[in-house]
């Protein structure tokens, strides 16, 4: 085969090989193995994965003596433990918080349309409040002058009352006694 050709060759392997450079991430879940002593020549007691909970005994050189939540005691290579919650528990947790807080959103615009419907309302009452008030002015207005009006013709009625009263005495006594004399 000549130089050209294994070039050739090697140029269409790299094309049927795909993308060199495709992206993708370690997995989050780590299997390690708690043993009966501080070192590999000691037997498997249990496997852990990332996440479970252990409480820390004691430490020799590179090992760490653990306690499992279900009471088994066992080593465990030191680096592998760590005070902070690892992803998966810390995501199980904010999905739950993003869960909640999603339906407490959903909630807030339940009752935000419900209040926008209430605004409204209350806009149409005060229209109408308004309309009520502009014809309650106007009829106390009319109402003033049927006062007067009425107050006039009470006066008037009276002074009717009264002239007659007095002509009809008038007119008794000149019966009675004669003409009375200015």
């Amino acid at each position: 085969m000549s130089a050209r050709s294994v070039r050739a060759a090697f140029l269409l392997g790299l094309l049927l090989a795909g993308p060199a450079s495709a992206q993708e991430y370690i997995r989050d879940e780590i299997r390690l193995n708690m043993r009966a002593g501080p070192g590999v020549e000691f037997k498997i007691l249990k496997v852990l994965k990332s996440g479970d909970s252990v409480t820390r005994l004691a430490r020799q050189k590179d090992w760490v003596q653990v306690r499992t939540e279900d009471g088994r005691q066992g080593w465990l290579p030191t680096g592998y433990t760590t005070s902070d919650a690892p992803a998966r528990v810390v995501l199980a947790g904010v999905r739950a918080e993003l869960a909640e807080a999603r339906q407490r959103i959903e909630q807030l615009d339940q009752a935000l349309e419900v209040q926008a419907g209430e605004i409204g309302e209350m806009q149409e009452l005060r229209r109408r409040n308004r309309e009520m008030e502009a014809e309650l002015s106007r009829l106390d207005t009319s109402l003033a002058n049927w006062r007067w009006m009425v107050a006039g013709a009470v006066l008037l009625a009276l002074g009717l009352g009264a002239g007659l009263l007095v002509a009809r005495l008038f007119n008794l006594g000149s019966r009675h006694r004669g003409r009375l004399k200015l």
